[in-house]
Parts: structure tokens; sequence; C-alpha cells
């Protein structure tokens, strides 16, 4: 998000995708979800930094965060946000994680665990007409999965219609007979697409996004 002359840089409480940011030689600031083409944007020679390297190696949990590989280059934090200009860097605070549960048993647990689920799901999807959920047979998607259509069917206006879409490929184990018995109970039918359907062109490249502004 650009403000005038300056950047919002936020990243979620729990984390997902990285963002970095550092300053070129003309005191521009460029921000970008991804280490190699900011580096490659900048254009200026980047020392390692070596202590922060030897730290992510031989250590399972790392302290400053914000710190990367290169000198220079910064990453922002889970829950961060921070205003970025050719002046300097603020900080604006941290969002708060939600309380821990407070549960005594398995089946308190379990019951507090649906329904944050539900809530979640009823947030991200509401307004929506159709929610396209990728769902395997694991216990992970099937869950969502799960949760989307109880919400969906549970709409007080306007039932949305859920699509579940499974990548299908055979395999010792694989979860397809799971996602069978999923749909059978749900009352759905998944549209099964192999690999090759989920293939990009050969031209197709991952998307990333760079973000940069001047003094």
């Amino acid at each position: 998000a650009l403000r005038k002359s300056c950047a919002l840089l936020v990243r979620g409480r729990f984390g997902g995708q990285p963002l970095y940011f550092a300053r070129d030689t003309g005191g521009a600031v460029v921000v970008c979800s991804r280490l190699a083409p900011l580096i490659s944007m900048l254009r200026r020679p980047f020392r390692l930094d070596v202590r922060r390297l030897a730290a992510v190696m031989l250590t399972a949990t790392r302290a400053e965060f914000e710190r990367t590989v290169y000198e220079g280059v910064s990453r922002v934090t889970s829950g961060e946000i921070l205003v970025v200009s050719t002046v300097g860097i603020k900080a604006l605070g941290r969002r708060p994680r939600p309380p821990p549960a407070q549960v005594r048993n398995a089946a308190e647990a379990a019951e507090e665990l649906r329904a944050r689920l539900l809530r979640t799901v009823a947030r991200v999807t509401k307004g929506a007409k159709r929610v396209a959920v990728c769902a395997s047979g694991g216990v992970d998607s099937s869950a969502v999965l799960g949760a989307a259509v109880a919400v969906a069917r549970g709409a007080s206006r306007r039932e949305a219609e859920v699509i579940a879409m499974a990548l299908d490929f055979g395999g010792p184990g694989d979860d397809r007979p799971y996602l069978e018995a999923l749909s059978d109970s749900l009352g759905i039918v998944p549209i099964r697409l192999g690999p090759m359907e989920f293939a990009l062109p050969e031209r197709s490249a991952p998307h990333t996004a760079i973000t940069s502004f001047a003094r």
C-alpha cells in the first residue's frame, strides 16, 4: 500500500508469504516477496551476513527474525506494521495474538478447534456466491471443505455453491478413497484434475510482486 512518499508494509499475525525490503544507492526503497529478484533489481553488491547465516544453519529457533542472510536487506516479521520512507522506518506496533483457548480435555479442544475453523471459513467466504476448495482427502483439506459446506448450507439468504477440486493421481496409500467417502458424506461431486491439467505453460513464470518508490 503506497501512501504519498512512503509505503505501508504489513504481515499477518501468523506469517504467510515473506516480505523483504532494502535501499538502493540512490535512496529508493525496493520491496519484494522474494529475495533473488530484489537483489537483482538493486544492482549493487551485497555482503553475506555470515553470523546470520550461521545462526540459520545451526539453530532450530532463531531470534532477530527481521534480519536476512544479506546485510542491508530486512524482512517484515509476523504481525508487524512498518511505514517505510526515504526518511526512515517507523514501526506502528504489532497486532496481539488471540489468547489461547481455555480447554480441559480432548473433547473441549476438538469443539473449540471446530468452532474456530467455522468462524474463519465464514469470515473469508462472506458474501461469496461460489467457494472453491482444493481438497485431497487428507485431514486438513477435508476439514476446510466440510466447514465450507456447513457454512454455505447454513447461509441465511442464499446458499453458496461449494466446489471441491482435487489433484487426482494414484500412488501407494493415496487419499483418493478418503475423498470419495467425504464427497459421498457431504453430497457433492468433486472436480478431479490430473497433474498435467495443473501444469503451467512453458512461457509462464511464477508471479513475483516487486514494488519500488524513489525519493
